[in-house]
């Protein structure tokens, strides 16, 4: 009976999650953050801020986080070894059989496209406003090469834009 209550099955409260689940939870939580700033990188949008930040601490507290986590829990052999299978299978079948490294890999490699093609807020600017220059040039040109044998109607229609475009 004791067993039970220490593991949480018993006491009437709700099960207390073991580590291993809890370090499955939060393997799910950075897998899924990873996948959503690998589909945002992927169709040339920019990284929320917040999404930066957190996948740089995943990148940065990796390597942390693999040392510090098996040195507290030395005294039970067999049940390090239970929750190093568990979470293996765990991450083996939620990531798709691909490692963390090769998902920050892909990540870094779509940064740094990502970051080389950004322009600035006035280079985009300028952008914009040739853009509608040309538009707007385009447009005209072919309003003016338009043939007068066109109906009264659509010729005064045209008449009409042209002469607010300039």
């Amino acid at each position: 009976m004791a067993a039970l209550e220490a593991s949480g099955g018993g006491g009437g409260g709700p099960p207390k999650p073991s580590s291993s689940s809890s370090m499955s939870m939060k393997q799910v939580v950075k897998t899924k953050t990873l996948i959503y700033a690998l589909n945002l990188i992927s169709r040339n949008l920019p990284l929320p801020s917040h999404v930066f930040d957190t996948v740089s601490s995943i990148y940065c507290s990796d390597d942390d986080d693999d040392d510090g986590d098996n040195d507290d829990d030395d005294n039970n052999d067999e049940s390090n070894e239970d929750n190093r299978e568990v979470e293996e299978e765990n991450s083996n079948s939620e990531a798709g059989n691909l490692q963390v490294g090769d998902v920050l890999a892909n990540y870094e490699d779509a940064l740094q496209k990502q970051r080389s093609n950004c322009m600035s807020g006035m280079g985009l600017k300028v952008a914009r406003e040739s853009r509608l220059k040309s538009n707007i040039q385009h447009r005209l040109t072919e309003l003016e090469e338009l043939p007068s044998s066109r109906g009264e109607d659509l010729q005064m229609k045209c008449l009409l834009e042209l002469h607010g475009l300039k």
